[in-house]
């Protein structure tokens, strides 16, 4: 019997996923292959394909549906990571906070062919039409949707406010600009959804630096309030601050507060006293965070009691 380190090897020789021949065709039996798996040395990706065991392991979650979508399309060649898999491919955000469970996948669709083809092993399998702008070749190989082909995708589905920050992801992150998205958005042919998909498109933008920046932008945008622009830089006597959401016409602050922002009492400190200077030039601030998104009812009606104000002071505003 082949030892663990027998395996790394053969993923260092045929990649982090081969097939049951190319691990016949490099000498090892079928036989051997499936002891290999029932001793967990090798990770059974789908019936026929595998990786080893510390491939497997050492990836993220991330890592791991990648290693699941290579799988997919060694068998099916001519498929296309699309909707949750193309997003987690683009890095891209998503209602999840993890991969999803199977592989979504496309096969190009032809006048011989039609509709959904539903789930196969290890995916979830439809057929649809693509044009050559619609699929991108990955430097690992993989095939995989276009980023306006995926919001495209995902913004059909998802909640509108999901739809906006997968939207201004894929322009911040340099996949596409905004007329390249718009134009692909207004090119597919109307289907369910198609209305959601165009309202966080034409409210998209690049300068959203987090998706719960765009899922508060969206919560206002929904709830009928006045627009607010993301990354403002404002002075104030202890220096320039920029603040994630700013509401000029009402002079409100707009702070979209995950956790990873404050691991530290110091960061709590400078976090108080950039506040403290925000307040002492007039401004209100309000936090949004992924709690006010699941419910955000609350939050709306702490901003809409700011709404009357008194007249706004004279700020420095600089726009990134």
């Amino acid at each position: 019997m082949l030892e663990n380190t027998a395996f790394e090897e053969l993923t260092a020789l045929l990649g982090p996923v081969f097939t049951t021949q190319e691990a016949v065709t490099a000498g090892l039996a079928k036989s051997e292959l499936a002891r290999a798996a029932q001793r967990q040395h090798l990770v059974r990706l789908r019936r026929g394909v595998y990786t080893s065991a510390a491939a497997w392991q050492e990836q993220a979650p991330q890592g791991r549906h990648i290693l699941q979508v290579m799988a997919d399309q060694r068998v099916r060649p001519e498929a296309v990571a699309c909707a949750f898999s193309a997003a987690v491919l683009l890095d891209l955000p998503t209602p999840l906070n993890r991969p999803p469970a199977r592989v979504y996948s496309t096969l190009p669709r032809t006048t011989l062919n039609r509709g959904e083809t539903g789930p196969g092993e290890g995916a979830l399998v439809r057929r649809a039409w693509l044009s050559k702008q619609d699929v991108l070749t990955l430097a690992n190989g993989i095939r995989v949707t276009s980023a306006p082909r995926t919001v495209w995708d995902c913004g059909r589905h998802w909640p509108r406010p999901w739809a906006l920050a997968i939207a201004d992801a894929a322009l911040a992150r340099g996949h596409c600009d905004l007329p390249v998205l718009q134009r692909r958005i207004a090119e597919q042919i109307a289907a369910p959804g198609a209305q959601n998909v165009r309202w966080a498109v034409r409210h998209a933008d690049p300068r959203a630096e987090s998706p719960l920046e765009s899922l508060a932008r969206a919560r206002l945008m929904m709830a009928g309030l006045p627009p607010v622009q993301p990354q403002v830089r404002i002075r104030t006597r202890r220096g320039i601050y920029r603040v994630d959401l700013f509401d000029e016409a009402n002079q409100i602050v707009i702070e979209a507060d995950g956790r990873i922002k404050y691991l530290a009492g110091e960061d709590l400190w400078k976090e108080k006293r950039r506040e403290d200077a925000l307040r002492e030039v007039g401004l209100r601030v309000v936090r949004f965070t992924m709690q006010d998104h699941h419910n955000p009812t609350p939050f709306l009606a702490t901003y809409r009691s700011l709404l009357p104000l008194q007249p706004p002071s004279q700020l420095q505003l600089h726009q990134r």
